[in-house]
């Protein structure tokens, strides 16, 4: 199995957190990012990278002990 770097599992849940404010933006239809610019900034934004990370290294940990 391979094995992430911190950065790359940092950019996997930025990536994720993109992901999901686009689903959310496109399923209301707002074509604008700018609150959510302004929303996850801060606090906000660490929060839900840990809990991105957390869930991560969950998925990351699961997959070791099954394959």
């Amino acid at each position: 199995m391979r094995t992430y770097t911190k950065e790359e599992l940092q950019d996997i849940a930025e990536n994720g957190l993109h992901a999901a404010c686009s689903s959310m933006q496109d399923a209301i239809g707002q074509k604008h990012g700018d609150i959510a610019a302004m929303f996850f900034t801060g606090s906000a934004e660490d929060e839900i990278h840990a809990a991105f990370m957390d869930y991560l290294k969950c998925e990351l940990t699961f997959m070791e002990t099954t394959t």
